[in-house]
């Protein structure tokens, strides 16, 4: 009998889990997380599958493996079919039905994209279907020098504040969070993180070699789903049984990130996770108050504006110290905001020549959030 009552929930599975020593899909392993993560299906969870591997498939496919992201990116458009033949084989095995949605960073930042990924998956899950998704490398900006989107730890972040996901379980190839870089051999699991700070950042090791992830990684994501309060477990994706024992049995295994108590809205948690920030304002001491009491931020309380952004587009929000207190979407372009701080809303019109509005931010398009994952452009 299941001792957790999950009824909705993100699965990822990093590339160092499904990939063999010799650089290979090891499909051994990648049949024992299907099945584990069917038994679950069985229980009448409803599931959403994110997983990595296209890029390692791709390259264990050529005999001259790619030197830059062109390269890398072509190894994904070869190994995503591959990957998803045999994730098709294996569901059909299971008697499952898959669907496959390939997702950029775009997707996220616009906001009609975003509510057809979210209603798209919504079909999905109450026709019994379980979605298979990547990060599609083949067509994403913003590869060459970093990641398009912060690798798939960060799209299953955000997939869960799409439908609303109990749990994000992220498989990858550590027993969970480590208190030291795994690479000194005296590291020891850490059971419940409550709080992700740039202490835990700065501890857990280095990026994977095989994917594009890494523990940072790992809890960059956890903080934006907990924030939103989705549960977070990271845990090893080869242990067998992982997936039921942590969802349905509420095993002890890998490192559970508890989520904020806080609730937000579907508009909010698009502004936290879904759209890219394109610069940032520092405000003072009084309009901090003011944004916590749920109120817009005036043009007199910005002391600072970083970046270049125009109107509409998305900006985080700092107090004098340098910590994010919010986002939101700006009335005014960098300039023009520029030109407008320090000064009452009653000169905006004289000074610019046009008013879109009394506030810099309305409250209406704006979060209060904690959270700096900045993923993207």
């Amino acid at each position: 009998m299941p001792l957790q009552n999950y009824k909705r929930v993100v699965i990822k599975i990093g590339t160092s889990v499904l990939t063999a020593p010799d650089g290979k899909l090891d499909t051994k392993q990648l049949a024992s997380s299907f099945e584990d993560l069917a038994r679950v299906i069985a229980q009448g969870i409803e599931a959403v599958l994110v997983t990595s591997g296209a890029v390692a498939m791709g390259k264990s496919a050529l005999r001259a493996l790619p030197r830059n992201e062109h390269g890398r990116q072509a190894c994904a458009a070869i190994g995503q079919p591959l990957l998803m033949h045999a994730y098709g084989e294996l569901a059909a095995h299971h008697r499952l039905t898959i669907a496959q949605l390939l997702i950029t960073r775009e997707d996220f930042d616009d906001r009609a994209r975003y509510l057809n990924i979210r209603n798209t998956l919504h079909a999905l899950l109450n026709m019994n279907v379980l979605p298979i998704i990547n990060e599609n490398d083949v067509v994403a900006a913003e590869v060459v020098g970093g990641d398009a989107f912060g690798g798939n730890d960060a799209v299953a972040a955000m997939v869960g504040l799409l439908i609303d996901a109990d749990l994000l379980l992220i498989l990858g190839e550590t027993d969970g969070v480590l208190d030291a870089p795994p690479e000194i051999g005296r590291a020891k699991r850490i059971p419940v993180v409550k709080q992700i700070n740039e202490e835990l950042l700065s501890v857990v090791g280095k990026d994977s070699p095989l994917g594009r992830g890494g523990m940072k990684r790992k809890l960059e994501a956890a903080k934006l789903a907990t924030h939103s309060g989705i549960e977070t477990i990271i845990a090893n994706g080869r242990q067998e049984g992982v997936i039921t024992n942590i969802i349905l049995y509420a095993a002890d295994t890998g490192t559970r990130v508890l989520p904020a108590q806080e609730a937000h809205s579907s508009r909010d948690r698009w502004l936290i996770g879904g759209v890219v920030q394109k610069g940032s304002v520092t405000v003072d001491a009084n309009a901090a108050k003011a944004l916590q009491k749920g109120k817009s931020l005036l043009p007199i309380g910005i002391l600072e504006v970083q970046g270049n952004f125009g109107r509409g587009e998305a900006i985080r929000v700092l107090d004098e110290r340098g910590a994010s207190i919010a986002v939101g979407l700006a009335n005014y372009a960098s300039g023009d905001l520029n030109k407008i701080k320090r000064l009452p809303s009653s000169e905006i019109e004289t000074l610019l020549g046009y008013s879109a509005g009394d506030e810099a931010i309305h409250k209406d398009n704006l979060a209060l959030t904690n959270s700096t994952l900045t993923y993207g452009k």
